[in-house]
């Protein structure tokens, strides 16, 4: 605790005992002690709202990631894919046998 032995701890609570006498000492601990939880309790809520902070960016970077390469996807299955040239969309497709069959003695 900042580095203070049994001694030195031993020797701030006599002076103390002097300078404030015996009949301030327990309240001034017992405030003391009180203000050391009141510290305390702020330096854990700050810490919980750092933390929650920290979670919600990094729950963000990942939205983001995500949504990043899900374009990169869309990007690139569009390049991948040609789009039908003018003879191709000219040329109809039979959608049965019969329909060829049909077509084939036609000509």
């Amino acid at each position: 605790m900042f580095g203070l032995g049994f001694t030195e701890i031993l020797v701030i609570l006599g002076v103390a005992l002097i300078v404030l006498g015996p009949e301030k000492m327990p309240q001034v601990a017992k405030e003391l002690g009180k203000l050391t939880a009141q510290f305390r309790r702020a330096m854990d809520q700050f810490h919980s709202e750092i933390n929650m902070a920290d979670r919600e960016l990094r729950l963000k970077e990942i939205e983001l990631r995500d949504l990043a390469i899900k374009r990169e996807a869309e990007q690139k299955a569009a390049a991948t894919s040609v789009a039908p040239t003018a003879e191709q969309k000219a040329i109809p497709v039979a959608a049965t046998e019969s329909e060829i069959k049909s077509s084939e003695v036609a000509q």
